[in-house]
């Protein structure tokens, strides 16, 4: 092998990772295979690595706080750590990501009936809640209104 030849390959090593090591940290941080993506480069070397959940609802992560774009538009280079990878699961938007993730499998209705309010009414005789209900609705008119009560 001639010198440039192995200046490429050590060359390419540093800039990317191994499939093996990414699919080990599939296995350990995305058993459902949900949210961690990479691109293969060639010959089994991972040049980048992104996070699919954050990519999806970076318009409602972008405000949490310490926001980063690096495993939206995917993170490369030396980047490429564990380390990282492991900041990046417990940091706030990309939990907020994950709860977003899971609220849209659930139907409106079941997040209703399972709210307090509604449990707390929901043995109540009917004429009560016809009276809560005509609150709840000049409570909402003078909100709507800027009306103060």
């Amino acid at each position: 092998m001639s010198s440039s030849a192995s200046s490429k390959k050590s060359k390419r090593q540093t800039n990317g990772i191994k499939l093996a090591t990414v699919s080990s940290w599939i296995q350990k941080y995305d058993k459902n295979k949900t949210w961690l993506d990479y691109e293969l480069e060639t010959a089994g070397i991972v040049n980048k690595i992104s996070c699919k959940l954050c990519t999806k609802y970076e318009n409602k992560i972008n405000g949490s706080r310490n926001f980063n774009r690096a495993f939206i538009v995917g993170t490369t280079g030396s980047a490429l750590k564990a380390d990282n990878l492991r900041k990046h699961i417990i940091s706030d938007p990309h939990i907020k990501a994950v709860q977003y993730e899971n609220k849209i499998g659930i139907p409106a209705i079941d997040i209703i009936r399972k709210a307090p309010i509604f449990q707390s009414f929901s043995g109540a005789e009917e004429e009560t809640r016809e009276r809560v209900s005509k609150l709840f609705d000049i409570a909402y008119t003078c909100k709507r209104g800027n009306f103060i009560f």
